[in-house]
């Protein structure tokens, strides 16, 4: 029995505002003419609660996440790093990215801890095929401000020569690519004042149909 079931039966309605077939009494009474620990059944729907309790503190906490990079706000950014920091169930994608926006927010990343620093940049490449890994390109994307020029060029080196061929991935994946090649160029003209290895990115752009969802209209 799933939780959302079981919630159904505990309130006496379904989504479709029906009446459940079965009270949280008869329910009872029907586990015990089948002979079924009501202890054992009440502590695995207890334990399911908790796993989606924990599922929806993560996509509350990576939605906030989200909307604090887009309003380019420190104090929620850091806010919501130290919540996150917290939880010792979050994602490595939602953990690295939380310490990783607000690092950026705060100085462009120039205090970031080197110890915390070299940890992404194992945890990032320690497999050849980590463009290929949302959880990964999430982390990278958020990560491209902390590395020097050499480290920049060689990582999107990688992520171009993996979507060479852009236009034959999904449209969700050329969104995420094109992302990063916008980040990435944002990172290295405006900020970093170089133009070194960005014909790369721009090509993958430029390989992209005309629509504004590509980040950009061309």
């Amino acid at each position: 029995m799933s939780v959302s079931h079981y919630s159904e039966i505990e309130s006496g309605y379904k989504h479709n505002g029906k009446s459940s077939d079965i009270d949280s009494e008869d329910l009872i009474l029907l586990l015990k003419s089948n002979h079924v620990n009501l202890g054992d059944f009440f502590d695995s729907v207890k334990d399911a609660y908790i796993v989606d309790e924990k599922e929806e503190k993560i996509e509350f906490l990576s939605r906030e996440l989200y909307k604090a990079f887009n309003e380019a706000n420190y104090t929620k950014a850091e806010q919501i790093r130290k919540q996150v920091q917290q939880l010792p169930y979050a994602p490595k994608s939602l953990y690295y990215s939380s310490i990783l926006i607000a690092a950026d927010f705060k100085d462009n990343m120039m205090t970031l801890d080197p110890m915390i620093k070299s940890k992404i940049d194992k945890y990032l490449y320690q497999s050849a095929k980590w463009v290929d890994n949302t959880e990964m390109l999430v982390i990278f994307g958020n990560s491209i401000p902390m590395f020097d020029k050499n480290t920049m060029i060689l990582r999107m080196d990688q992520l171009i020569r993996g979507y060479k061929n852009i236009n034959t991935f999904p449209k969700g994946v050329q969104i995420r690519i094109s992302n990063l090649c916008i980040n990435y160029l944002y990172d290295v003209i405006l900020i970093r004042k170089e133009k070194d290895y960005i014909d790369g990115a721009l090509q993958l752009i430029k390989d992209l149909p005309a629509n504004e969802i590509f980040a950009f209209k061309k």
